[in-house]
């Protein structure tokens, strides 16, 4: 059982065995995505989406008792379950990209085909914007 449905389970001394963000580390599990035509022709809005979405994960990952409230706002979830999950997520929010993320990623989705498609993660990663925002955030 996923969290944090799986409060009042462990609240009743049922215990966590494996929680797939420890096991699947630096894997993305959602992604900001777009076609090569809008970063083309309006990479100033690509540049500006990016940094926000990057400032708001660092904000969450750096600032607990402000993730605690917004995991509360959007999650509509009491401040225990947040801070649980809070505690449960902080370090699985990485601003980074990884071909070796993506691929490990992808593995997930390729064991419900029947055929093995040719993949290759780089094709699917354009990072340079997130490099800049990281860099104007000064990290």
């Amino acid at each position: 059982m996923a969290p944090p449905a799986d409060r009042h389970l462990l609240k009743e001394g049922f215990k966590r065995l494996v929680y797939l963000g420890d096991v699947f580390n630096n894997v993305p599990f959602s992604a900001l995505l777009t076609t090569a035509k809008v970063i083309q022709e309006e990479p100033d809005l690509v540049e500006r989406v990016v940094k926000a979405n990057v400032k708001a994960m660092l904000f969450i990952r750096d600032n607990r008792e402000g993730g605690i409230e917004m995991i509360m706002r959007h999650g509509q979830v009491d401040k225990e379950i947040a801070a649980s999950l809070y505690d449960l997520m902080r370090d699985t929010l990485v601003p980074e990209l990884t071909p070796e993320g993506v691929r490990q990623r992808a593995e997930m989705e390729f064991a419900s085909l029947k055929e093995r498609p040719k993949f290759e993660p780089k094709r699917f990663i354009d990072d340079r914007f997130l490099k800049s925002a990281l860099r104007s955030l000064g990290r």
